[in-house]
């Protein structure tokens, strides 16, 4: 298994969210950006044959 290091991402997300109490539309807009981003990186790997789709 290939670990991406979204896991790392997402704890630094959700704890500077935490620190500084962040309203619930800015956690949601940047959640969907990462996931956003996280699924295009993934879907790259997967064109070069690095990830199965």
């Amino acid at each position: 298994m290939i670990d991406l290091g979204y896991g790392d991402m997402w704890k630094s997300f959700e704890e500077q969210a935490k620190e500084e109490n962040w309203p619930e539309e800015k956690r949601d807009r940047i959640a969907k950006e990462i996931s956003d981003g996280i699924n295009i990186e993934i879907k790259e790997l997967a064109e070069l044959g690095i990830l199965k789709k």
